[in-house]
């Protein structure tokens, strides 16, 4: 059989199912192969001062966010890493 394409989205900042441009664009070229992300980087967060009720609600976002997407049958992959490199 042949292998089918997957595609991936990376969620940054907007965490939105709902009216998020780029999860639909991909969705829509993915055809049912779509896998999402999201990468924390807590040391980036501490540098840039970030307050813990930010971080707090980000954490509940994208556990919404994955029950919903899971609930399309779509994989949010929750990453870790320590801060960006440029």
């Amino acid at each position: 059989p042949p292998i089918m394409p997957r595609y991936l989205h990376w969620f940054r900042n907007d965490l939105r199912l709902n009216d998020n441009p780029s999860l639909y664009a991909a969705s829509l070229a993915a055809e049912g192969q779509l896998v999402t992300c999201h990468v924390s980087t807590p040391k980036q967060w501490l540098a840039h001062d970030e307050a813990p009720c930010k971080l707090d609600l980000m954490e509940r976002q994208l556990e919404r966010l994955q029950k919903e997407l899971a609930g399309r049958g779509i994989p949010l992959v929750l990453l870790a890493g320590s801060h960006f490199v440029s």
